[in-house]
């Protein structure tokens, strides 16, 4: 009886640490995952305060462009790889995310219009868009 309790006692200790050891891993790697590659910002104009995030990069400028549902987030990993040959911004559609909501209808003309006011706002005179 003593002999089987001191087994199951060993037993719980390796899994204690076994546990111990994998949480601390899951927590390293969230800190490296973490480490943030874009910046975030605002642009507000006619009445409408849009989130975008900018990843940097070089070359020409591609915008991402979420879907219905989605942010920006949804390209961490695409974005990171693709900003060796773009710079890379995706902004959040108005009423997603970060980005404002309006009472006002939301149609392709003011989905355009948000788009053009993030080109004038970071003074992008030509871009490539990528989105769905």
């Amino acid at each position: 009886m003593n002999n089987t309790l001191s087994i199951s006692f060993k037993t719980f200790l390796t899994v204690i640490f076994i546990l111990f050891i994998s949480c601390k891993q899951s927590q390293q790697q969230n800190q490296m995952e973490t480490k943030t590659l874009y910046q975030e910002d605002f642009i507000q104009a006619n009445g409408i305060k849009l989130h975008y995030l900018d990843w940097g990069g070089s070359g020409q400028t591609l915008i991402l462009i979420h879907g219905l549902g989605d942010s920006p987030y949804i390209f961490l990993d695409l974005a990171a790889s693709l900003r060796k040959n773009f710079r890379i911004i995706a902004y959040s559609r108005r009423g997603h995310c970060k980005s404002e909501a309006t009472d006002m209808l939301c149609d392709n003309s003011t989905l355009v219009s948000d788009l053009k006011l993030l080109l004038d706002s970071l003074n992008i005179i030509k871009a490539n868009l990528l989105g769905w």
